[in-house]
C-alpha cells in the first residue's frame, strides 16, 4: 500500500460507538438503498450488519480519524454457502476511494476464504457504486424489485 496511504489509513474492528456514529452520518445513497431493500429504519440496519457480522469479519476504515465505512461479510444462513458482503458509508467515503478500494480486495479474499459465494444487491440508482463493484470483479445481474418501481441488480463473486 502506498505509504500516504498508509499513514492516514486506519482499518480497526467496529464498536457500538460506530454504530451509533454511522447511523447519525450514513450516506444518502446508502439511505435510498436501504429505504428500497425494506428497511425503512437506518440505524436499525447498521445494527443489524454489525449484530449479523463476527467481529472478525466486520471493519471500520478511517482517514486521518474520520470514518468512511464500516464493512464486512455476513452469512446468508447457517447452513448456506452465500456470504453477504456488506458497507455503509458516510458522505465522506466518496473523497478517499482509492484507500477504501485497497481494503476492499483484501476483504473480498477473506470473505472468499469463509464463503465460496459472495452474493448482495445494489439499487440500480446507485451507478457510481455499481461501476465500482462491477471494478472488483462482481458479476452484476438485474434482480427482482423488493419495492415496485425500484430496481436491484444483485451482484456475486465465487471463488476461483
Amino acid at each position: 500500500m502506498d505509504r500516504r496511504i498508509q499513514e492516514r489509513l486506519t482499518l480497526r474492528t467496529p464498536t457500538l460507538a460506530d454504530v451509533a456514529y454511522l447511523s447519525d452520518h450514513l450516506r444518502q445513497a446508502d439511505i435510498d438503498e436501504l429505504a428500497v431493500t425494506g428497511y425503512t429504519n437506518p440505524a436499525e440496519a447498521v445494527e443489524m450488519a454489525y449484530q449479523r457480522t463476527l467481529p472478525e469479519l466486520q471493519t471500520v476504515v478511517e482517514w486521518d480519524g474520520q470514518l468512511l465505512i464500516m464493512t464486512g461479510c455476513a452469512a446468508d444462513s447457517l447452513l448456506s454457502n452465500v456470504g453477504i458482503p456488506w458497507m455503509l458509508g458516510t458522505e465522506a467515503m466518496m473523497q478517499h476511494m482509492k484507500a477504501i478500494t485497497i481494503g476492499a480486495h483484501q476483504a473480498i479474499a477473506i470473505f472468499l476464504q469463509h464463503w465460496p459465494i459472495l452474493r448482495n444487491v445494489v439499487d440500480a440508482r446507485n451507478t457510481r457504486t455499481m461501476r465500482w463493484i462491477a471494478s472488483l470483479g462482481f458479476e452484476l445481474t438485474p434482480a427482482p424489485a423488493y419495492v415496485p418501481g425500484y430496481p436491484l441488480f444483485q451482484f456475486e463473486k465465487r471463488r476461483t
